[in-house]
């Protein structure tokens, strides 16, 4: 029962994963599909003529569309991600950013805007002992 949840829990966390980069994939997965099927009908050809002129440059050239269709799919669900706001900064360093909200009267929150950090339930605990 158990195995059969943490199954279930497992293709939603990779569904969920995927679903923003399902068609940077498939377009990525095309591209190099048919890149080697298109070289595998060149090699058939080469064998059938015997010329090995651009045997050479046919596997240069399908290498290099593997590695740039590769790299564009890393580039473009890397910026897709930073647009969403799901790359998370490189620095391990936290800093508070106070906000600070127009002054066009009092909505009853002017009190907890000042402060740096809020305390939590267990902060207050601690303080009372």
């Amino acid at each position: 029962m158990i195995n059969q949840i943490l199954k279930a829990g497992l293709f939603l966390k990779v569904a969920f994963w995927i679903r923003p980069r399902l068609k940077a994939l498939l377009i990525s997965v095309g591209v190099i599909v048919l890149t080697w099927v298109a070289h595998g009908e060149y090699l058939s050809y080469v064998d059938r003529s015997e010329n090995k002129e651009f045997l050479e440059v046919s596997y240069f050239i399908k290498w290099i569309i593997t590695i740039f269709t590769c790299l564009g799919y890393g580039f473009l669900t890397r910026e897709s991600d930073k647009a969403n706001g799901q790359v998370k900064p490189n620095s391990t360093k936290t800093t508070n950013h106070i906000k600070q909200a127009p002054t066009e009267g009092d909505d009853g929150f002017d009190f907890l805007r000042g402060k740096a950090k809020l305390d939590s339930k267990a902060d207050k605990i601690l303080k009372k002992e």
